[in-house]
């Protein structure tokens, strides 16, 4: 039975191009997971944030985000009926750089799919519903998991919580009533604010993944990020992968410990 396992956006460089890093200690690790993949015996998964969000570049993260509002339509289908769909109203997306745009080819080509995460009423959601994307089909079990754990680390003020709380401080601090926290990513921010907000985002993105992950109940977690000088706020923090792994008993492993797994 093939290891199912969820890809960490830093790892997926070093797998589906491992001959780029053939002077890095794991090379060998790098090129065993990728014949695994091709093989089958490893069934890979990444988060359908890495599409939506995490192809971009720092600057232009607080910028998108900042842009999306809430969106509603609301309709009589026959008269005595009235149906209303709440969503969201996505920005323009930043043009995407070639070499990432290849590596996503890349990463489709391995027959990886995309987890869907969680979704927020009235959003922002990170979810895209691309249909060029592959996706793992969600049971409604597996939809209630996600948005339970993704509930468990707003509690822990971690994922969404962050850059929540940052929109909303802000906004505080700007001295703008009634405004939405996603509005305030946007405004006229200095460098550091603008840092922090991507580290925001960044951690967002971290909590979806996880929350994924989690519901879809797979196998491992594949990650680089040790998240060692985020003070414990980050998802990744070893604290918090103590955490997730009592919790929800979730195994991560970085690349190397994945290849020896393969042996």
């Amino acid at each position: 039975m093939a290891i199912r396992v969820t890809f960490d956006t830093n790892t997926l460089e070093r797998i589906v191009t491992p001959e780029s890093f053939c002077n890095d200690e794991h090379f060998e690790a790098y090129k065993s997971i990728r014949k695994a993949l091709i093989e089958g015996r490893i069934e890979g998964f990444f988060s359908e944030a890495l599409i939506s969000l995490d192809t971009f570049c720092r600057l232009d993260k607080p910028t998108f985000v900042g842009k999306i509002r809430p969106h509603s339509e609301s309709f009589s289908p026959d008269g005595k009926s009235i149906t209303i769909q709440i969503g969201v109203r996505l920005p323009q997306k930043p043009q995407i750089h070639s070499r990432t745009a290849e590596r996503i080819a890349h990463v489709l080509d391995l027959g990886m799919r995309a987890l869907i995460g969680p979704r927020y009423l009235g959003g922002p959601n990170l979810g895209v519903g691309d249909p060029g994307i592959p996706y793992f089909p969600a049971t409604l079990e597996f939809i209630n998991r996600t948005q339970q754990v993704s509930s468990d680390l707003w509690a822990r003020n971690l994922g969404r919580a962050q850059v929540v709380g940052l929109g909303c401080q802000l906004n505080m601090s700007d001295g703008v009533v009634g405004a939405l926290w996603t509005e305030a990513l946007n405004r006229n921010r200095n460098p550091v604010e603008i840092k922090q907000i991507s580290e925001a985002i960044n951690e967002w993105v971290d909590g979806e993944a996880v929350a994924a992950h989690i519901g879809y109940d797979l196998d491992l977690f594949c990650t680089e990020d040790r998240a060692r000088n985020s003070g414990g706020n980050s998802t990744l923090h070893p604290t918090n992968r103590e955490w997730l792994n009592k919790k929800y008993e979730v195994k991560f492993v970085g690349l190397a410990e994945l290849a020896n797994q393969l042996v």
